[in-house]
């Protein structure tokens, strides 16, 4: 093993360290989305507060949450 080897793996467990809080983050942002939003149904009202419609309010802002 290299010198070089080791400084490589070391920026490889830094990226991947990195990659690990993004998709969590990203789980607990989606699970809290869920909690929030539970029981409502495309044509109810937004639990935003709006007064829109869910689908045409937070739906396609959850949806490409939960689906990127």
């Amino acid at each position: 093993i290299h010198e070089d080897d080791l400084g490589y793996k070391a920026m490889q467990d830094r990226e991947y360290e990195k990659n690990r809080q993004e998709v969590k983050k990203r789980i607990e942002e989606r699970d809290a989305l869920k909690v929030k939003y539970s029981g409502l149904t495309r044509n109810d009202l937004c639990g935003c507060g709006s007064g829109v419609k869910f689908k045409k309010c937070c739906l396609p802002k959850i949806e490409e949450i939960i689906y990127k």
